[in-house]
């Protein structure tokens, strides 16, 4: 048998050998006289859990909360943002300019923690900090003293009760749901003030369904939490949580001030904005974080749609430009380029550069570029040139085995408006007996209902629920069965929503189905009045649909210069095969646009 202080040693060595890869880095950069350290404005410090080099396991729980301890204890600083990973694996991701690794030892009766942090640029170790304490007394002193180390000054922890940081530890390692919300629960009780624990159990709570329940730990810790930082953090997942985004702009904002270069956060709060269709905001928002860190290229690619859905399309497509002039091998780089021109309607530029991507890489997005080109140049006005383009995405498809290969083909028909050749295609696919086929009832379902022909939109669903279905088909023919009910006034269609859908629908989905029933009836007023906070709640990346559709609406009722300001921008075009409805506003929405803006 190996003695405790031998296996112990042995730990500590293969702990070393991990750094090893640094240490020899920096005797290199010593012997041969490589590049210092590149001054930044301030470091991003990754911060993934501490190693417990003990036999003892049930201290495995201090390896686990020090990011939080240590990145809580920097907030604010000057020059320094500790970002917490749950491992190493996270290290890319992260972004970091800095890495701090460390373990812990327990031996003697004496606790030892030791921790290394090495520039990521220079591969050289700049800092080494051991902190020494009594095994049995309060550890988190020892991790706030790392935090400090790394910032200059530490911010106070709310909670300095130990057993809650344990609980709260050995919840991070719990095996399930169930334990691990048991013993966050459990660090939340003893500590109201431990809003990790909270937050963590509100998640846990949210993700099994249970909205209810996670607010209410939400708004607990938010009145039991003296400290801002962390108090925005559950007021934000709560704004959310709720639906309300006023409530969550607010409490990102307040976050921001407290780290204010914390870019995650930044772009979080941009996120927010966008999704409330505050363009303005969200622009300012993205343009401070890529100042702050111009080399995170997704902070431009996200600021350049920021600008195309605020309307300034050459200040979107310069930022893409510095986007791909840092990954200029980059397919994604052309094709949010020709995005932004297709939202422009520069089809013929949005053609060149979604070409362009298919070129850097056949295999960027399964071949999805040959299909936005396909759209590109039909709107164009090229139709022989757009189906020539739409061959090839479908040749492509085959290749990847895509079983909705001819059913794409068929519905490129139907959203380029040549009903005629749609309808063929579409009632050969749906004699089979596959789900293709039953995707084809359905779109002829579609077709029926747009035409007035209610009874025998409802008979092609009904032949659909006899096919092979997936989930998704299953809920596809639910909203057509929905949607082909008799016509009816705004009154009866809502004591069928109240007859058809389960308790626990969500009100949005029922709003959203009563919308549509709505749309389809010409009851404008009804469903402008229902999709106006509808689209307010979507982000615009998702919102085309109800965007084009409210637009109609407002066009309906007289507001033109509303409707002008939702279908200036054109819409992406929509995925063949699987947007069931798309064909309500494609490719009519142009004829919309053309009305409000003539």
């Amino acid at each position: 048998m190996i003695s405790s202080r031998v296996a112990v040693g042995l730990l500590f060595d293969r702990w070393v050998v991990r750094m090893r890869a640094a240490v020899v880095a920096v005797l290199l950069c010593a012997t041969s006289g490589c590049k210092a350290r590149v001054e930044r404005p301030f470091d991003r410090i990754a911060v993934p859990p501490l190693e417990n080099l003990s036999f003892d396991r049930s201290h495995d729980w201090l390896g686990v909360i020090a990011p939080f301890v240590i990145s809580a204890a920097t907030v604010g600083a000057e020059r320094v943002l500790a970002v917490r990973l749950d491992s190493d694996r996270d290290l890319a991701a992260a972004r970091a300019t800095q890495v701090l690794r460390g373990y812990y030892q327990i031996e003697g009766g004496k606790l030892r923690i030791h921790a290394v942090v090495q520039d990521l640029s220079s591969n050289r170790v700049i800092g080494q900090y051991t902190q020494l304490g009594e095994e049995k007394a309060n550890p988190l002193p020892l991790l706030l003293a790392v935090g400090q180390a790394l910032s200059g000054k530490a911010r106070p922890l709310a909670s300095q009760d130990v057993e809650a940081w344990r609980a709260f530890g050995e919840s991070l390692l719990a095996p399930s749901p169930e334990r691990r919300l048991e013993l966050a629960r459990l660090a939340a009780s003893r500590d109201p003030k431990l809003t990790f624990a909270q937050i963590a159990a509100a998640q846990t709570l949210a993700s099994q369904g249970n909205s209810a329940g996670a607010a209410e730990l939400l708004k607990r810790a938010i009145a039991a939490q003296p400290d801002e930082w962390q108090r925005t953090e559950a007021e934000a997942l709560l704004a959310r949580l709720e639906g309300k985004p006023d409530a969550a702009l607010e409490a990102y904002r307040r976050a921001v001030r407290q780290s204010p270069r914390d870019t995650d956060l930044i772009r979080q709060l941009a996120e927010v904005a966008l999704n409330h269709h505050q363009y303005k905001e969200a622009v300012e928002w993205l343009e401070r974080a890529v100042a702050l860190e111009p080399n995170q290229t997704a902070l431009w690619n996200a600021l350049g749609y920021a600008k195309a859905y605020l309307g300034d399309f050459e200040g979107a497509l310069r930022s893409i430009d510095e986007y791909r002039r840092r990954e200029p091998f980059n397919p994604n780089t052309y094709d949010s380029a020709g995005e932004i021109q297709f939202m422009a309607g520069r089809f013929a530029e949005a053609e060149k550069n979604f070409l362009e991507a298919q070129q850097k890489d056949p295999s960027f997005f399964g071949g999805a570029e040959f299909a936005k080109a396909a759209f590109a140049r039909f709107l164009a006005g090229d139709e022989q040139g757009a189906d020539g383009l739409w061959g090839r995405y479908v040749e492509t498809r085959r290749a990847f085995h895509d079983v909705f290969a001819d059913l794409r083909h068929a519905h490129w028909f139907l959203l380029t408006g040549r009903q005629e050749k749609a309808e063929e295609q579409l009632r050969r696919l749906a004699q089979g007996d596959s789900e293709a086929a039953t995707r084809a009832l359905l779109l002829l379902g579609v077709m029926q209902l747009q035409r007035g022909r209610r009874e025998e939109a409802k008979a092609l669903t009904q032949q659909a629920l006899l096919k092979p279905k997936s989930a998704v088909s299953f809920n596809l023919a639910g909203i057509l069965r929905f949607l082909a009910q008799p016509s009816a006034p705004p009154e009866e269609w809502q004591a069928r929503a109240q007859r058809a859908f389960a308790p626990q629908t969500p009100q949005n989905v029922r709003n959203l189905l009563l919308a549509y029933a709505y749309w389809l009836e010409g009851h404008s007023r009804a469903a402008r009045e229902l999709l106006e906070p509808l689209y307010r709640a979507t982000s615009p990346a998702a919102a085309d649909e109800l965007r084009l559709m409210l637009g109609k609406a407002r066009l309906d009722l007289g507001d033109r210069n509303g409707a002008a300001q939702l279908l200036a921008n054109h819409p992406l075009p929509p995925q063949t095969g699987e947007a069931l409805l798309a064909s309500l506003y494609f490719p009519h929405y142009r004829d919309w646009r053309h009305q409000a803006l003539k």
